[in-house]
Formats: C-alpha cells, sequence, structure tokens
C-alpha cells in the first residue's frame, strides 16, 4: 500500500514537472521573440511587439531589454520631433533675411545708380 501511493505520487510529480517547460527554455523562447520582435521593428518601423513584450512580463529580462528600447525610441521620436521644429524655425529666419538682404541690397544698387548719375551729371558740368 505505501509503495502504490509513492509510485502514485511519484508519477503524478512526474507528470506535473513535464508539464511545465524548464526555465532554459522559456529563456529562449523569450530571447527568440524579442529578437523577432526586434528584427520586425527595424524591417517595418514598426515597435508593437517591442512594446508588447515590455508590457507582458515586466520582470524578465528581455521584457527589460524590450522597454529600455521602446523608452530610447520614444526619446529618439521626441528628439527628431524637435530637430525638425527647431529646423523649420531656422528656414524661416533665413527665408526672412533672404528677403530683407535682397531689399537692402536692390536699395544699395538704386543708390550706385544715382550716385553714378550724380556723378555723370557733374562731370558734364565741368
Amino acid at each position: 500500500m505505501i509503495f502504490r501511493s509513492l509510485t502514485i505520487s511519484l508519477c503524478l510529480a512526474l507528470l506535473l514537472s513535464a508539464c511545465t517547460p524548464p526555465t532554459f527554455w522559456q529563456e529562449k523562447q523569450r530571447q527568440k521573440t524579442f529578437t523577432e520582435a526586434l528584427d520586425h521593428y527595424l524591417s517595418e518601423q514598426d515597435r508593437t511587439f517591442l512594446e508588447e513584450i515590455a508590457l507582458s512580463q515586466p520582470a524578465t529580462p528581455w521584457s527589460q531589454r524590450a522597454q529600455q528600447l521602446v523608452n530610447r525610441l520614444d526619446k529618439l521620436e521626441q528628439q527628431q520631433q524637435d530637430t525638425a521644429q527647431e529646423l523649420q524655425i531656422t528656414r524661416q529666419h533665413c527665408a526672412e533675411n533672404m528677403q530683407l538682404l535682397e531689399q537692402e541690397n536692390q536699395d544699395l544698387q538704386e543708390t550706385m545708380d544715382q550716385l553714378k548719375q550724380l556723378f555723370i551729371d557733374m562731370e558734364l558740368r565741368e
């Protein structure tokens, strides 16, 4: 009787342990999922899968890496937006300065033409 219950307990423990994959395989699967999500981002510029990994199991090293990557991508996107805005402002200032310089150049050209005419008039009077 004791042998039978021990055998049943041992079989039950073996069966239950077979139902859960070893940690090694789980880690390999997480790594593979992370790599696939990263490849997808690099090819499609779609970070949805990285965000899903970061939110799915926040305590795992691969989800933490995904979260760090998502955070860095957020910062880069913000920097790109800031740079684009600064570039737009700079272009606007340059266009305004260009108009002012063109107007000043035209005014100077007119002044130079007037001075030439004045010089010619003075030469004719002498």
